[in-house]
Parts: structure tokens; sequence; C-alpha cells
């Protein structure tokens, strides 16, 4: 999985998650919500072992909020409210937070991104059932 996700992200940059789940397969799908605050979700419906790869690849490849019409090409999106900013302590109810990942050493603001990217907070290892 790490091989192709850094790939992908090398190659093109702003990879969103439906791209990086159509590129692997099955082995990304499951009953996991990836939160980094409290309700503040990245992508549900994902495996342990998928989001175990993105926290091996955190220094390599970095998260970066994008535009909801990124998703909206790109495939899926979550049926839940968006997230306006990456709020540290979180939000009461369920948001989402739409992101691209883009290679670490390059520059946050090269022309590879797409929609209105910037960086999002350091990814974490809390995720909950959805």
């Amino acid at each position: 999985m790490a091989t192709i996700i850094l790939a992908l992200v090398t190659q093109r940059g702003a990879v969103s998650f439906p791209e990086i789940v159509n590129a692997i397969g099955d082995d990304t799908r499951g009953d996991l919500a990836w939160e980094v605050t409290p309700n503040l979700v990245l992508w549900a419906g994902i495996s342990k072992s998928i989001i175990k790869t993105f926290e091996s690849l955190k220094d390599a490849v970095e998260p970066c909020t994008t535009n909801v019409l990124v998703y909206l090409n790109d495939g899926p999106m979550l049926n839940l409210r968006v997230a306006k900013r990456a709020n540290r302590k979180g939000y009461k109810e369920p948001h989402w937070l739409p992101i691209v990942f883009n290679p670490r050493k390059e520059a946050t603001r090269s022309g590879a991104q797409r929609g209105n990217a910037r960086k999002a907070g350091r990814l974490s290892s809390d995720s909950k059932r959805w």
C-alpha cells in the first residue's frame, strides 16, 4: 500500500482518498472513520491498515485541505457537514475535512495541487467506528 500511495502522490500530487482507494482496492475498505480531532473526520469506510500506512508515510506525504469540488470530480464524498478549518478542539457534531495528499518535500502551493489547498494539521492515529 505504501508504495502505491507514494507513487501516486509523487507522480500526480493532490491525490484524494477516492483516488487512493481506487488504486489500491479492497484492502483500503473497512468500517473505521479517520478522525484527527473529536468529530473532525478525514475519511470513513476505511481499514486500520490504510490508516497505519498513512502514518508510516507522514514524513513523505502531507495532507492539505482542499475544496469539496475535488471530491465531486473524483468520486464519493462523505455525507457530513464540511469543516471550514481544522479546529484543534474538534466539533460537537461530525464534520468532514476534505483533504488531498502532496509530497512533503515540494512546496505546498505547487501547480500540481487542485482546488484551494493549504496545510492541514498533523495526521493522527485516532480513529473510531463509524
